[in-house]
């Protein structure tokens, strides 16, 4: 670990020439402005530098950091039978992943990069309240990296300083108090502007903070109620690095998520939109009232995480509408569509309303109705059909699915969307459920019951116009929620009807113990194709990620740097 810190510090160099990547709504510190002893002493340094943490949270959406955390669920499916996207379908990774690797250290360059602009800031001489914004920025965005890293590989090594010295693991009782204190710390007499500047939308406001530490907490109390990660621990003699670190129960994790998602909700900033696929338009992307926090990619510096999931290219010779753009290696699963009931118009924003028909495997004839399609499971398989470069549309690059793409599919002003309001009202819902033993709320039925209401809309081209409201009752096999039938089960289904292909699914399924039934029940599209896998088990030591093999092989100290058991 010495030697990539080191590597980390030197990359932190040209942290102050980061240009942003918003709609040119934050501008390029020109690097001649300033020395190395002089940068962080003035308000434009400050803001040059913390510009430069939130230039890594782009990372987290290249294909090495996004496509693992999207793969290898009941959702989504690599067309790779190789490389290294199918090693994270099939959980097949080993110690020497060079995408784990990847993450490891652009996590640790974030983390890096955080510590340096707080330690500056608190040492500056500027204005206080721009000091203070500054401070609680680099304790949010580093209390993120902190979250994610302690998602996948347990616990990890915990830093504070600018440093260049080995350090051993930290229990993830450490670490979720680091971050927990982080985010309570970012919104302590409210640093953190309430709402967001429609001029540099991409910072982090007070409920964007508040919307973690919600999400935080509920992880921390699921995790610790249904995970296996205490086991996996175990088997290396590191139990005392486990969940029951956390010196809270569950039941008062629930309940202080709930506390603080409740704020958010009863702040009155936020409300759902009438139509579910204005959160994803690019013309509405940052200042809408859904949106929290997301991570910002425009024309001039440009995503790609849309492009691997993003519409076919692959048949330019029989359809005008067939060169899409994206390389649709993510795709939905046929067990996703098939949770789907007929009613909920997400069905048709989130993946391609049509599916290629095939014959004999080599040419397809005709676009079948994914919703007429679903009469045609037999047996837990779909016969005669398969995929075909069919890729995710919910981050669509323009209106329709079928349209050409003015991006032409390679590079697109796609944010990553990372916080938003649905998300709120769901997390709120299933801390109310757990921490009334099982028994959901009015409320929070209420709640879930707004975000399906509004998933009968009809908004998109697959129906006539807009129909801002639909009845219930014109819905039969897709009803509203009570008290009875609102369980964690179908909170979790909300959920990734809600907010697939957001990176939230694996997660989800990890911190309630659900992955493995989840890729168990696995539909393929054809199993004579073999072009998607179908149901498949893996072995408990995966649920968590292996430390990097050469991070281990270059310590001093490997008992401190232990790796993870199965690799």
């Amino acid at each position: 670990m010495k030697k990539n810190k080191i590597i980390l510090l030197v990359s932190l160099i040209g942290l102050f020439v980061w240009q942003s990547c918003s709609n040119d709504i934050l501008e390029e510190v020109p690097a001649t402005s300033y020395s190395d002893s002089n940068f962080y002493s003035t308000e434009e340094g400050l803001k040059a530098g913390i510009l430069g943490v939130y230039a890594q949270t782009q990372k987290m959406y290249d294909n090495y950091m996004s496509v693992p955390v999207m793969l290898g669920t009941d959702i989504a499916a690599t067309r790779y039978a190789s490389e290294y996207i199918a090693t994270f379908d099939y959980f097949t990774y080993t110690s020497d992943e060079n995408a784990i690797y990847h993450a490891w250290i652009q996590y640790y360059n974030g983390i890096s990069r955080s510590n340096i602009i707080i330690k500056s800031a608190e040492n500056s001489g500027v204005d206080d309240a721009v000091k203070q914004r500054v401070i609680a920025e680099g304790k949010f965005l580093r209390a993120w990296f902190y979250f994610r890293m302690v998602q996948l590989w347990g616990p990890v090594p915990l830093t504070l300083e600018v440093s260049n010295e080995e350090i051993p693991r930290s229990s993830v009782g450490e670490i979720y108090a680091q971050i927990v204190k982080d985010l309570i710390e970012a919104t302590a007499n409210e640093p953190l502007p309430l709402t967001k500047d429609a001029t540099e939308p991409g910072r982090v406001t007070h409920h964007a903070a508040k919307t973690l530490l919600g999400k935080v907490y509920l992880t921390m109390a699921s995790t610790k109620k249904y995970a296996k990660v205490d086991d996996l621990l175990s088997q290396v003699g590191k139990e005392e690095y486990g969940y029951s670190s956390i010196p809270e129960s569950s039941s008062e994790l629930y309940n202080k998520s709930k506390a603080v998602l409740n704020e958010v909700i009863n702040s009155g900033t936020y409300a759902l939109l009438d139509k579910y696929k204005d959160n994803f338009s690019i013309a509405n992307k940052n200042m809408n009232s859904e949106s929290i926090w997301e991570v910002q990619f425009s024309k001039e510096n440009p995503s790609q995480f849309t492009k691997w999931m993003g519409m076919a290219t692959w048949f330019p010779w029989k359809w005008p509408e067939a060169g899409w753009g994206g390389a649709g290696n993510v795709a939905p699963t046929p067990s996703f569509m098939s949770y789907y009931k007929k009613g909920d118009r997400r069905f048709y924003w989130n993946n391609p309303p049509w599916r290629i028909s095939m014959i004999n495997g080599a040419e397809y004839d005709q676009l079948i109705d994914w919703e007429d399609d679903l009469d045609l499971v037999v047996g837990g398989q779909y016969i005669n059909h398969f995929y075909w470069g069919m890729g995710i549309t919910k981050y669509r690059w323009t209106e329709k699915w079928n349209e050409w793409s003015p991006y032409d599919g390679v590079n697109t002003p796609n944010n990553g969307i990372v916080l938003r309001y649905a998300d709120v009202l769901l997390m709120y819902a299933e801390a109310d459920l757990e921490a009334n033993g099982g028994i959901a709320s009015q409320t929070a039925v209420d709640l879930v019951n707004d975000i399906r209401n509004r998933a009968r809309q009809f908004n998109d081209e697959t129906a006539t116009g807009f129909s801002p409201n639909v009845a219930e009752s014109s819905t039969p096999e897709f009803s509203n929620y009570t008290s009875g039938s609102l369980d964690l089960d179908a909170i979790m289904l909300e959920r990734a009807f809600e907010l697939c292909y957001e990176h939230h699914r694996k997660f989800d399924l990890l911190r309630t113990n659900r992955l493995q039934a989840a890729t168990q029940s696995r539909l393929p599209a054809n199993p004579g194709v073999g072009y998607y896998s179908g149901a498949f088990n893996f072995n408990d030591y995966r649920l968590l990620w292996p430390i990097p093999q050469t991070e281990i092989d270059i310590v001093s100290d490997k008992e401190g740097l232990f790796q993870n058991t199965g690799y």
